[in-house]
């Protein structure tokens, strides 16, 4: 590993972190998978 320094190493861990985040975030949106709590709705009858 090369040596960046105390704030390369802090810089690195934070956008390592970020990219982790959106590839989460993403993933789940993606998939639907943030749609499995909600209740569905019940579809209104048309009059």
């Amino acid at each position: 590993m090369l040596h960046f320094g105390m704030w390369g190493h802090f810089l690195a861990v934070l956008i390592d972190f970020a990219i982790i985040a959106a590839v989460v975030y993403f993933g789940v949106h993606g998939l639907g998978l943030d749609k499995l709590d909600k209740p569905k709705e019940p579809k209104e009858k048309k009059k």
